[in-house]
């Protein structure tokens, strides 16, 4: 299935309707070579580009307020909720649980300026709120977050850094360093499907979260990766938050600067990675 989404901002006052579109991607029966793989990812990226006028899937109605949307665009896709009364379960039992955060330098928690880390990257703030918020004292978040990571090297290194922690869920967040590494859609859809097989086989289940936002050149190129991220999360029957759009709702409704949020155009402020932890937390015990 195709699925088209609404990336909406205002252009000269005037809403603009711009349409996004990705498609699950073929199995992968061999090992392919960088090269194979990237002349394949080229070929079935110029199908999609052919066929994707013929038939558009409308994810839903927007009803968010335009005025938001004002200077930094998002996609409006709906959350993907399955598996999170499990995992509400796990938490409420007060029986230890772990959760691995495997991503990026977001999830890492770099600091603008340095090399070095946040003192509350999300993955710490998240342990502090989901304990809070079900009284279960055992809950162990994971921050297997590393600079400059893409979805390519997570799939190289989860047998190490995932499944030997053996965690019971596993939040992914991977699409920026892809985004300048020029990676398709296919190719985003094949290593993040590929995670999610090797993490299912373990018994592990997965909320998938779409990428933060940039400022730079590149988000056009993560805009077009969420509607893809989110058919993986569909059809490997996952979770999927749109952290994306929720953080950009809120950075308009608070009325922020986007250039005081990410004052390198692509990392947080210290203050403001809490702001992930936050979402994610809602996403799990909102009924």
């Amino acid at each position: 299935m195709r699925l088209g989404s609404l990336i909406i901002w205002l252009l000269g006052g005037s809403l603009v309707f711009l349409m996004c579109h990705s498609e699950n991607a073929q199995e992968v029966e061999k090992p392919l070579s960088n090269k194979q793989f990237t002349k394949k990812s080229q070929r079935m990226d110029k199908e999609l580009k052919q066929n994707s006028a013929k038939e558009v899937l409308i994810s839903q109605q927007i009803t968010t307020k335009d005025t938001i949307y004002a200077q930094l665009p998002t996609v409006a896709l709906p959350d993907l909720r399955t598996n999170i009364e499990i995992l509400q379960n796990n938490l409420q039992s007060k029986q230890p649980i772990k959760i691995v955060c495997y991503g990026n330098s977001i999830t890492r928690g770099y600091k603008v300026g340095t090399y070095g880390v946040v003192a509350q990257p999300y993955p710490q703030v998240l342990q502090n709120l989901l304990q809070k918020e079900f009284a279960n004292p055992h809950v162990q978040v994971v921050n297997e977050g590393h600079n400059g990571w893409r979805t390519d090297q997570a799939l190289q290194n989860v047998q190490k850094l995932v499944i030997e922690k053996q965690p019971q869920w596993v939040i992914l967040d991977f699409g920026i360093n892809d985004a300048y590494a020029g990676f398709s859609h296919t190719q985003i859809d094949h290593y993040l499907t590929k995670i999610i097989e090797i993490l299912q086989k373990n018994q592990i289940k997965v909320i998938l979260l779409s990428p933060t936002p940039i400022l730079t050149i590149q988000h056009k190129i993560i805009l077009s990766y969420i509607p893809t991220i989110y058919n993986v999360a569909k059809k490997t029957n996952n979770s999927f938050c749109n952290l994306h759009q929720k953080l950009v709702e809120r950075l308009y409704l608070q009325q922020l600067n986007p250039k005081h949020w990410l004052p390198d155009e692509v990392h947080f402020a210290d203050e403001y990675y809490t702001w992930i932890a936050e979402v994610i937390c809602h996403f799990v015990k909102k009924n």
